[in-house]
């Protein structure tokens, strides 16, 4: 699982930014450890990292629960959502509609499988 900031294309872009005339919507939702949602709050590590990112951007912004991964990138996709932060997975399909930052975070999630055998690898 990679954890990534995706972005609808016109929050940054090559020319300077205009005034920001509204709060940024940031789509979301609760996936402990990076977002937690406590009442009507968020924390966590993805929620850490937005907050300081916007101190230094001087952006103001708002939370917008968004429900799934699926469901947040589709917000910043229609413009329902300036950004969206959580543990998303970047595929190509989705880079084609949102752009992405960089990975913050890599799991080291990785599958494999033994060739068959005909001893097994753990007697039962």
């Amino acid at each position: 699982m990679w954890l990534v900031l995706a972005c609808a294309s016109s929050v940054y872009g090559d020319e300077a930014a205009p005034r920001q005339t509204r709060p940024l919507r940031v789509a979301t939702s609760a996936l402990a450890p990076f977002v937690i949602k406590e009442g009507d709050r968020f924390k966590g590590f993805s929620v850490d990292l937005w907050n300081e990112l916007a101190r230094r951007m001087g952006v103001e912004f708002v939370w917008v629960d968004a429900g799934s991964r699926a469901d947040q990138l589709e917000s910043v996709a229609r413009g329902n959502a300036d950004v969206a932060i959580s543990a998303i997975v970047m595929t190509p399909e989705r880079e084609r509609v949102i752009d992405f930052s960089q990975a913050y975070f890599d799991s080291g999630c990785r599958s494999w499988s033994a060739p068959k055998r005909k001893v097994p690898f753990l007697p039962p």
